[in-house]
């Protein structure tokens, strides 16, 4: 039997997901403390309830809480179809997806729930995996669909038991950048592909897809400055442009200060040192770069090299880089630009 997917209404979700909600599957979405974990659930629940009985298990807050949130974020859902749960024992959660009918079911954290099948604490290893193996039998013998959140330790890794991931269907994570921006990429996923990232803005109404990312890292501005290029990285399977700028102002003290926000400091020194060689610049100055948008940009990430010196050199020698134009390329130690 073809797997069915249904459009959630939230388009990010909907892209990583490849193409919606897979009917019957069981995902797990984790990230950080505030990272919007509880956010993002709470609209997608809300958004089901109008089309299924659904149900909001929360084991970490009280039913005032989330009811407050539903009311800040000003969500709409179908008030005779949404159904709210404040329980920690998995066997009562059970009972109540079977005598409500709920066909779409929000656990908030598998961390917090237990078992009578399992020993030891909530969140211990063997409580976690019991409680995630129950929650899914019963989602595959009834047709449910499930998201189940779960916390990261401090490696922004999974906690818990590796087992946890080859239960279910899917794994999200949410990557929180510096400021407003969250990244939410499946990290497996059984029924698409995991190369898709979805791209969000938090803010007071909550998680908003963004559909063309590319104008939040662009600064917009319509003052031609130096010190500001626009180059393309690769998100997944998306393009995105995206605008460095850089600063240089004579230094006062005894060494130039080199400060970077959103960029691999070694890979700054690395740079300047390949332009003071073959270029003969002489870069006495306090350098300063910075991603308009607050994305980081990882080590391994080496498209953007020739686009960082082109705004050191434009903001140097003060001359303004056209905003008609992209700049790429990788640059090895002896000069060369490579493809």
């Amino acid at each position: 039997v073809d797997a069915q997917k249904s459009l959630t209404g939230i388009g990010e979700l909907d892209r990583v997901l490849s193409g919606g909600v897979t009917t019957g599957s069981v995902n797990i979405i984790s990230g950080d403390p505030g990272a919007g974990k509880t956010t993002l659930l709470s609209d997608l629940v809300a958004k089901m309830s109008t089309r299924m009985a659904s149900l909001y298990c929360t084991a970490e807050e009280s039913l005032s809480q989330f009811k407050n949130r539903v009311n800040r974020l000003k969500l709409t859902y179908d008030n005779n179809k949404l159904f709210l749960l404040s329980d920690t024992s998995v066997e009562r959660i059970i009972d109540e997806l079977d005598k409500q009918q709920i066909k779409f079911a929000v656990i908030d954290s598998i961390q917090a729930v237990v078992t009578e099948t399992a020993n030891g604490s909530p969140g211990s290893p063997s409580q976690v995996k019991s409680a995630a193996q129950a929650l899914t039998q019963y989602c595959k013998q009834n047709n449910v669909t499930m998201f189940i959140i779960a916390h990261v330790n401090k490696n922004n890794e999974i906690a818990g038991p590796q087992t946890l991931v080859h239960i279910v269907d899917a794994l999200l994570h949410i990557d929180t950048n510096d400021g407003q921006i969250r990244t939410l990429r499946a990290n497996k996923n059984r029924f698409g592909d995991v190369d898709t990232v979805g791209i969000f803005r938090m803010c007071e109404k909550g998680m908003l897809s963004v559909d063309n990312p590319s104008e939040i890292f662009l600064s917009g501005s319509s003052t031609n400055s130096p010190g500001a290029t626009i180059t393309c990285i690769r998100k997944g399977n998306r393009n995105i442009l995206l605008e460095i700028q850089c600063l240089t102002t004579e230094n006062e003290a005894e060494y130039p200060q080199r400060v970077c926000v959103g960029l691999n400091m070694n890979r700054i020194k690395m740079l300047t040192g390949v332009l003071r060689k073959h270029t003969k610049t002489k870069i006495f100055h306090d350098t300063f770069f910075n991603i308009v948008g607050g994305l980081k940009i990882d080590e391994s990430e080496t498209c953007i090299d020739l686009a960082l010196v082109a705004a050191l050199l434009s903001s140097l020698n003060e001359f303004v880089i056209p905003r008609s134009s992209c700049i790429m390329g990788e640059l090895s130690l002896n000069g060369d630009v490579r493809p």
